[in-house]
């Protein structure tokens, strides 16, 4: 069986004003001046292993996320180490996501968009933030004829995320 390891530098797996942190700053700009790296934490690194599986799908490596139950993962970041195995429940969380992903892709074939699908898309946002060369990393995005479809996988229990005025998928989308 293949354990898969995922290697995060220490301190340098997010920008400063990251899209992710978007909320937080543009409600509170001063928290700016007092962010510090706080590292991984198991939700976040069990977060890593679903991207991943999520990635891989999107991708053709895997015909769905189920062909990978089972799979033994290792997040490293500094000192810490978190070990996973794929579940059922990971997978199928996944695969929810990739489907939804897999069908608004199609839908934009039908409507004759010819969209393009780009898969964990660096996106420079450092033309939008008071800090230079932030950037963030987008799940998917899809471009078409004259839609823009930019999707983000969360992956955490019990933390309700809104699409709608959404900072951080608005800020991938300038980033597109």
């Amino acid at each position: 069986m293949a354990i898969f390891e995922h290697k995060r530098e220490a301190g340098r797996a997010h920008a400063l004003f990251s899209p992710s942190s978007s909320p937080r700053v543009t409600s509170c700009p001063a928290s700016l001046a007092l962010h510090t790296d706080q590292g991984t934490s198991e939700e976040a690194a069990e977060g890593t292993v679903a991207h991943f599986l999520h990635e891989r799908v999107l991708r053709g490596e895997l015909l769905w996320a189920h062909a990978a139950i089972g799979e033994e993962h290792v997040v490293m970041e500094g000192e810490q180490h978190y070990r996973f195995t794929v579940t059922q429940e990971m997978a199928d969380a996944v695969h929810e996501s990739t489907e939804l992903v897999q069908d608004i892709f199609a839908e934009m074939e039908r409507a004759g968009e010819e969209p393009v699908m780009r898969i964990e898309v660096k996106a420079d946002i450092s033309r939008w933030t008071p800090v230079d060369e932030q950037f963030g990393s987008s799940d998917v995005i899809i471009v078409g004829k004259t839609r823009l479809v930019v999707i983000d996988y969360k992956h955490g229990r019990g933390v309700k995320v809104d699409a709608e005025k959404n900072t951080q998928l608005a800020l991938y989308a300038l980033g597109a």
